[in-house]
Parts: structure tokens; C-alpha cells; sequence
């Protein structure tokens, strides 16, 4: 089978599992970087992986051919240099501030005050945003480039290889995520009870502008394939009272959904963190049209609960068992989680597999969706 026939295939028992049909078999997806390298016996350091992306990935894409079942492999190609404008702090990177075999690192430091938030609604959230970006932690346009290079070269390399990419190029994060890093969850928190009115006039501000450009991205977006909403992992059950959560947070996850669902995409919830007691929100959806991707912390029974019939649900291989356990105790785990779940599941880590997976327990994964 030539590669572009193997990808369709692949692709297909995916979506079948999307939307909650049967596949010949579960799907097995994995988010992979630094993981991969290890599976497949590489000298280099996670150093040499940030430094060229692009050449790990050419070492990595033969070497998890061997992994027959895996019908995505997600994060080869992922540059982390740029993973603070996500989250409006600096990043150490190995190699550079840390050693070379460190994993990189989001150096969160509080900086906002409430004197920002008059910024954002006087001068708007994209001014303030792009002050924040390229003059407060000096992010460059330079390293915005090389990041895209890096991940249209590598997804290039990946599709060459016979894995499909189901994204549509489409990924929404919740605004509440910059406030909480910017602002500190303590100052965040604080505002919530203080000064109410002005923090939910700062998010409407922020969201308005973010759905803006989330509505101009949809005109050229495939239907059928697949959007990503990255939800407030800082504003869950954990943190927050349901109340909060509706008033504040909700309406940040919500409406980029409903837009990209509009538009004819899926959409896959990555959700980190403790969703246990907010799961009900997600009801709001129409059946079959999301995925729900949990890391593990939210009891995935209890998601299949609530949402098993009308989501297909991924995840939940934890990081301790891929890295601490036994082949035998991942491919037993997996094999129940399988018979639990049913046809609307597929296979995968926790959020990411952890670089020190091992590579037998890859093989496991890989072995347990074949039956």
C-alpha cells in the first residue's frame, strides 16, 4: 500500500471513531517529540531536537514505521521557542538556559497588574498583546518564522511517511489562560472577587478580538476535519466555583466551539486538569461533533458517563504506567480500557507521552489495539 493509501486509511478509522461508527479496529494516536526519539534508539539530546526539529524528524519517521498500529503520530515536528506567547511568559530552552537533556520550561512571572487591564480596554487586546509579545518578552518575528517552517516542513515529512493529519489548521485557547499567567492565578483570583465588572470587561474585550480572527481562519477551513479548543486548565473544578466557571470562564470555551462546529469541523477538547464536576457544560454540543482529550486527571468513566454518547473520547494511558509499568500491565490496561470505552475511542497517552517512556511500553500500546 503506497503511502497516501495508508494515510486514508488511517484517517478514515479515526473519524470513524469521531463519529461513533466502527472502525476495523480502535485508533491509536500518540503526541509523541522527545518520546519518539528514544523509542527509536537516537544519540540526539533534546537540545539537537530544538536546535532541528526537522532533522529529528527524519530520524524518527523510519524508525516508528515498526509501530504498524499507529494511525497518527502527533508533536514530531513541535518547536517549543515559541510556546510562551501562549502563554505570556518566556520559555528555557535546553541547550541554551538549561542543560541539554533538560525538557524545555515556560518561566512564568506575574507581570500584569490592574493597570494592564486599562491598557486592554483603551488601546485593545491586539496592541497589548503585541506589546506584551515582542517588546515585554522579546519574542521576535524571526523565531515566529522558524517555528512555521518548522512545522509545514515537518508535517510534510510526516504525511510522506503515511500518517494523515485530521487538523484543519485551527486551534482556539481560552483567553483565560494568558490572564492567569500574566496576571498570577493569586492576582487573577483576587480580581475575580474585587473588581468583577472591570475582569469580565477585560475578557469580553480579549474574546471579541480573539473570535474575530477565529471567524476569519473558519473561511478557509476544510469541513469535516478536526479544530482544537484548549480550555482555562487554571479555571476548573478545581479552582473555581461552578458559578465562577459559568460567568467568567465558560463563555471563552463555548463560543470559539460553536463557531468552529458552524463551520462543519469537529472539534477536540484538549483538556488538561480536573474536568470531574464540570463535565455537564459539555452537553451543550451537539452529538458527535467533539472530542473529548483528557490527560488523565478527569475520571474517564465518568466522562463516558456523561458524555460517551455523544463524544468520542481519547487519553487516559498515563505517564507513571508508560514510564514505571511493566508491557504486560500497559497492554492489560489498555486492552480493558478498549473493551470499556467502545467503538467512539481512541488510543492515547496522557495529553503527551513523556520523554522517558519506554520503548517496550510503546510496543505494548501498539500491540493492544490489534487485539
Amino acid at each position: 500500500m503506497d503511502t497516501k493509501a495508508l494515510a486514508d486509511q488511517r484517517l478514515d478509522r479515526l473519524m470513524k471513531a469521531v463519529r461513533h461508527e466502527k472502525p476495523d479496529r480502535t485508533p491509536f494516536m500518540v503526541n509523541g517529540s522527545i518520546a519518539f526519539l528514544r523509542y527509536v534508539g537516537s544519540e540526539k539530546t533534546i537540545a539537537d531536537y530544538v536546535n532541528d526539529p526537522i532533522a529529528a524528524a527524519k530520524e524518527i519517521l523510519p524508525g516508528i514505521a515498526k509501530l504498524e498500529n499507529l494511525d497518527m503520530a502527533d508533536g514530531i515536528g513541535m518547536w517549543p521557542g515559541t510556546m510562551g506567547m501562549i502563554w505570556f511568559c518566556k520559555v528555557k530552552l535546553p541547550g541554551r538556559e538549561l542543560g541539554v537533556n533538560d525538557l524545555w520550561q515556560l518561566d512564568e512571572k506575574a507581570f500584569m497588574t490592574r493597570d494592564d487591564y486599562d491598557q486592554i480596554l483603551n488601546n485593545g487586546w491586539d496592541w497589548y498583546f503585541n506589546d506584551v509579545v515582542f517588546n515585554r518578552l522579546g519574542y521576535t518575528m524571526e523565531q515566529l518564522e522558524f517555528g512555521g517552517k518548522v512545522g509545514m516542513e515537518v508535517g510534510q515529512l510526516t504525511a510522506e511517511a503515511g500518517y494523515p493529519n485530521w487538523g484543519a489548521g485551527i486551534m482556539y485557547q481560552s483567553v483565560i489562560d494568558k490572564l492567569t499567567s500574566g496576571r498570577g492565578t493569586v492576582g487573577f483570583f483576587r480580581d475575580i472577587r474585587e473588581i468583577p465588572d472591570k475582569l469580565k470587561a477585560v475578557i469580553e474585550a480579549m474574546l471579541e478580538s480573539e473570535l474575530g480572527k477565529l471567524k476569519l481562519s473558519l473561511k478557509t477551513a476544510k469541513p469535516g476535519l478536526v479544530g482544537m479548543v484548549t480550555p482555562a486548565i487554571r479555571c476548573t473544578c478545581d479552582y473555581v466555583s461552578e458559578a465562577v466557571f459559568e460567568e467568567f470562564v465558560w463563555p471563552t470555551m463555548y463560543k470559539a466551539a460553536d463557531l468552529m462546529i458552524e463551520a462543519g469541523l469537529h472539534v477536540l477538547f484538549h483538556n488538561d486538569s480536573n474536568w470531574d464536576d464540570f463535565l455537564h457544560f459539555y452537553t451543550h454540543f451537539p452529538p458527535r461533533t467533539c472530542i473529548y482529550d483528557s490527560d488523565g486527571q478527569t475520571d474517564i468513566y465518568k466522562i463516558k458517563d456523561i458524555l460517551g454518547d455523544r463524544m468520542c473520547l481519547t487519553g487516559n494511558v498515563s505517564p507513571s504506567l508508560l514510564t514505571l509499568g511493566t508491557p504486560d500491565q500497559v497492554y492489560d490496561f489498555c486492552r480493558q480500557q478498549i473493551e470499556d470505552m467502545g467503538d467512539a475511542y481512541i488510543m492515547s497517552g496522557s495529553c503527551s507521552l513523556p520523554p522517558n517512556t519506554l520503548p517496550e511500553n510503546l510496543d505494548a500500546m501498539n500491540a493492544a489495539v490489534a487485539g
